[in-house]
């Protein structure tokens, strides 16, 4: 078949499947924070007025201290509402729709690195993910959805060294949520060992990368003030941000585990994990969620050292990197926990499923 068929193939599965899927939450109203978000956005309206102050507002209008700046998926939001209306099935469709456009980006991503058998696998792995059902369904899941499509479009065309397009896609990424920040390491792997690039080309490449990340932060900075690197999280909603370190870190661990654990055991999911739902862990062998998710971590940082595999390498890289960012490992985050946050990394997850 012509490697053109194929592509044509894979989009028009990808948008059937998205659907097939996930179609029956377009009937769904506003719910949690989409309320925040969309219904209470004064530049969510249908008119696109002050369109352009999206850019120098936080995420939730006028409010810089849940410390977020995504104005890309506000303005998406915006314009969902300029043509299709208010009504929240508008919204619903559209992240059906751009689901299915990650989801062509991952097959043709992995089948430019691994071939059409590893792609395909891949593909159907990541549209089937129980765990996106919040990402997806969820109208706030677009951030997520938004970014991972440009980090993904980043990285194809960075694999042609097309940088300055790639440095584009990355600050569209970054403007859609923070974890888009997840690429430059996964970039930098490629360079090294798909490019097989030297340290000094490495470099080279990589100062594309700069200008965007300055730009965000300045913008962020105008945005956010003195919550720049901060948020408001409570200890109803992030314990951990308010533990002590070791009770934090192993109560991190825990909910790395149960994220894998929802992943391939989906019978337990919830929309919001606030008000004591997990936990802390004072000692890690009073908990066998925090001891496994420490296993887990560690093998998979074993492995990465003992293979010789491309595309395992290149999994465990993705799904620890964009992991990290929501991680609470090091950088507290809004959240204990949010299923709609392992969209990014679940990518690694299916780079590591189609590898084997």
């Amino acid at each position: 078949m012509p490697k053109s068929n194929v592509f044509v193939l894979a989009a028009i599965l990808a948008l059937v499947l998205s659907f097939t899927l996930f179609g029956n939450g377009i009937g769904g109203d506003f719910v949690f924070d989409d309320t925040i978000v969309i219904m209470g956005n004064p530049f969510i309206d249908g008119q696109l007025d002050g369109f352009w102050k999206i850019f120098t507002n936080p995420y939730f209008a006028y409010q810089p201290r849940p410390g977020l700046y995504r104005p890309l998926t506000i303005a998406s939001y915006s314009l969902n509402a300029f043509i299709f209306g208010t009504s929240s099935a508008g919204f619903h469709v559209v992240n059906i729709v751009l689901h299915a456009i990650v989801s062509f980006l991952i097959f043709v991503f992995i089948n430019r690195l691994a071939g059409k058998a590893a792609a395909l696998v891949g593909f159907l792995f990541f549209m089937f993910l129980p765990i996106h059902v919040e990402a997806v369904t969820s109208i706030v899941g677009r951030a997520e959805i938004l970014s991972l499509l440009f980090v993904v479009g980043a990285l194809l065309v960075s694999l042609k060294k097309k940088y300055i397009l790639a440095s584009g896609l990355f600050f569209l990424g970054l403007l859609s949520k923070e974890v888009a920040v997840a690429f430059l390491p996964i970039f930098l792997f490629l360079e090294f060992f798909w490019h097989k690039n030297d340290i000094r080309s490495v470099v080279r490449g990589s100062l594309f990368f700069i200008p965007p990340v300055v730009i965000y932060a300045i913008l962020r900075y105008a945005a956010l003030g003195e919550y720049f690197l901060e948020n408001d999280a409570t200890l109803v909603y992030n314990p951990i941000k308010f533990a002590p370190f070791l009770s934090g870190l192993w109560t991190s661990f825990k909910v790395f585990y149960l994220y894998i654990e929802k992943m391939f055991y989906p019978l337990s999911f919830s929309i919001d994990y606030s008000f004591n739902q997990v936990s802390l862990v004072g000692n890690p062998f009073s908990s066998v969620e925090a001891v496994l998710g420490i296993v887990i971590l560690g093998l998979a940082i074993l492995l990465f050292f003992k293979t010789k595999d491309f595309m395992l390498r290149l999994g465990i890289v993705t799904f620890l990197s964009s992991y990290f960012v929501i991680s609470n490992w090091i950088f507290k985050t809004g959240t204990i926990m949010a299923e709609r946050l392992m969209y990014m990394p679940s990518l690694g997850l299916v780079m590591l499923l189609a590898s084997i």
